[in-house]
């Protein structure tokens, strides 16, 4: 979806934390993806808070065309200074959560947050009703969404597909 969002972005960054076990996979499926679509991938490690202001200085001399940031506490909870740099240097974003197109990032696609916190519930009433937590399935995400935000989309200047809008679960005006 983001070539087909993008097709002007040959070159993204993506923001990834080599602290976080599952972010080197999702980094090389990324990868793997991009070079499918001749994307190519520029990986910007950031392990701590800390690194967050000086990785993003980097990338103003790297010049992607645009930022994919990998879901996690990490980022989720710095995304304002994400999207900040973003908006300042006319970088659209694509995050996993809807909250981050909400505050002004381009695109999301991820599982519906809500979701798994009535499965997480769920488990928490099972425990407190005495089954072992290790005698609960593991269990991946099952509902997704993809949501556009067509107001940063206008801001920098991009037009994105109606190919790509009717695939879209919320459009965000």
């Amino acid at each position: 979806m983001l070539k087909e969002s993008l097709p002007q972005a040959p070159r993204i960054a993506v923001i990834w934390d080599p602290t976080n076990p599952m972010h080197a996979p999702l980094l090389a499926e990324a990868q793997s993806a991009a070079a499918k679509v001749k994307v190519q991938v520029q990986p910007v490690a950031v392990g701590a808070l800390e690194a967050l202001e000086g990785s993003l200085a980097g990338l103003t001399r790297e010049r992607p065309h645009a930022l994919l940031i990998v879901q996690g506490p990490l980022f989720f909870f710095s995304r304002q200074r994400i999207l900040d740099f973003a908006a300042k240097n006319g970088l659209p974003t694509i995050w996993g959560w809807r909250e981050a197109v909400q505050d002004g990032g381009l695109l999301a696609y991820g599982p519906i947050q809500t979701d798994l916190f009535y499965r997480a519930a769920a488990y928490v009433d099972k425990i407190l009703k005495g089954v072992k937590p290790a005698d609960l399935p593991f269990q991946r995400p099952t509902k997704f969404e993809f949501v556009v935000n067509l107001k940063t989309a206008k801001t920098l200047g991009l037009t994105i597909p109606q190919s790509v809008l009717v695939r879209a679960d919320a459009l965000i005006q």
